[in-house]
């Protein structure tokens, strides 16, 4: 027996583990201690399940990952994908709808199991082979941060993406899952996966990371979050390059104390 059985924490990657000089070296330190006194620890991030293999932390994961934003679960421990939910729409349909917007868009990245990446004019005239991919996840680049940051009176209102969550993982990156394919879904059926799981912990810094702190039993948010993101949890930790990881742990194991 642990003193952090039934314990669940799912971290997000960028800006929330890692972050500044020492921060993978000090929060790794963290989540092992965390991990060998009985915790499961896992990323929920917008990246892919290749990405974290390739991590010098990669051996921190011992429960299930949610990946592009909780649009796949994977479990390395088994090499296995538990759960995928992809967009209710096509890439094409999805260019269709935002073409007459005119969105300023650098760059679109479709993410299936590989990245496509289209940039500028080419993203409205792709091959019939990319429009007809049903994405796990889509990425719309904007030239503008000010765009960006008002993305919610450009994307909202255009009727294909009531059918999709739409979120920004940072500063001018909007993105776009299936409604019930976010972080915090992601949460809840990694709990249900385990089955050993009393407390759920979700920390993270950025829009997209609301769900996940929303659905935990216990929501952090670094410092370093947005103030929509703070307001969302229950404890604000320390930003990512002052170790915050480190202070959670502390904070759990002095609440069983």
């Amino acid at each position: 027996m642990g003193i952090f059985d039934g314990y669940l924490i799912l971290s997000d990657l960028d800006d929330t583990f890692r972050g500044g000089p020492g921060t993978v070296e000090k929060h790794s330190d963290a989540i092992r201690y965390f991990t060998a006194n009985g915790g499961s620890f896992g990323f929920a991030t917008g990246r892919g399940h290749e990405f974290l293999k390739q991590q010098d932390f990669f051996d921190l994961v011992n429960a299930p990952c949610s990946l592009y934003n909780g649009a796949y679960i994977y479990d390395y421990r088994t090499g296995s994908f538990l759960r995928k939910e992809a967009l209710p729409f096509t890439v094409g349909e999805f260019v269709d709808a935002i073409a007459p917007f005119d969105p300023p868009i650098s760059e679109l990245w479709v993410y299936d199991r590989d990245i496509t990446s289209f940039v500028g004019d080419e993203i409205y005239n792709m091959p019939n082979d990319v429009r007809n991919i049903t994405a796990l996840k889509l990425v719309t680049v904007l030239r503008s941060r000010e765009y960006a940051e008002n993305w919610r009176s450009h994307f909202i209102g255009i009727p294909l993406l009531e059918n999709a969550f739409v979120t920004r993982s940072w500063r001018v990156g909007v993105e776009f899952t299936a409604l019930s394919a976010t972080k915090g879904h992601a949460l809840d059926f990694i709990k249900d996966y385990l089955g050993n799981i009393h407390t759920t912990v979700g920390v993270g810094n950025f829009d997209n990371d609301i769900p996940l702190i929303s659905h935990a039993n216990i929501g952090f948010a670094v410092a370093n979050a947005p103030e929509e993101v703070q307001n969302a949890a229950d404890i604000i930790l320390p930003a990512c390059n002052e170790f915050g990881l480190c202070d959670l742990i502390d904070i759990l194991e002095t609440k069983m104390s």
